[in-house]
């Protein structure tokens, strides 16, 4: 029998990735990230898992009618989570189509950017705990296999596979890029 996890806790992953979503949706409009949105329409499709797994708990949470009319409101906001999330996936998708260019000028004056990375086999991040980076960047996410870690702290250890998105100045990019990678500046 699969496992249903907490309504408290799917909930509060579905808000989270929403609210994800929707910060790397504008992120890639602006910069025209196309790696970006595609993360996005990723994250989409997560929310979607989430939300089902969501409605699954509330149903199996229903004892009778009152138990059921109490958890309508826990559904009303999984719907809206959801609805963020499919709105973040319409901008990723206006970036993908390129129907429209990234603000450009904008992006010259802001000092950082975020970008995706994955860590490579050979690269010198493989076992190293975010805490233990001096690299001018901030790890604001990471997926690992089908799980997104939002706001990872020092502690987390960096495996291969996993894919970072990262906050950093735009003169660090490369350099970061090119650890993940297992290349050195």
């Amino acid at each position: 029998m699969e496992k249903i996890r907490p309504v408290r806790e799917v909930l509060r992953e579905l808000k989270d990735l929403s609210s994800f979503a929707i910060d790397l949706a504008y992120s890639s409009l602006l910069t025209g990230d196309v790696e970006l949105a595609e993360k996005v329409l990723e994250i989409e499709e997560d929310i979607g898992e989430l939300y089902r797994e969501l409605q699954l708990g509330v149903l199996m949470a229903a004892d009778d009618l009152e138990s059921a009319k109490s958890l309508i409101p826990l559904l009303s906001v999984a719907y809206s989570a959801r609805e963020i999330g499919e709105a973040s996936a319409d901008i990723a998708k206006l970036v993908l189509s390129k129907t429209i260019p990234p603000a450009g000028e904008l992006l010259e004056k802001t000092a950082e950017r975020l970008f995706c990375v994955v860590i490579k086999d050979d690269s010198p991040l493989v076992g190293k705990n975010l805490g233990e980076l001096d690299w001018g960047a901030n790890v604001i996410a990471v997926k690992r296999q089908r799980r997104w870690f939002l706001g990872p702290e020092d502690d987390f250890v960096l495996r291969e596979g996993d894919c970072l998105i990262v906050e950093a100045p735009r003169t660090e990019e490369v350099k970061v890029k090119e650890l993940a990678k297992g290349e050195f500046v």
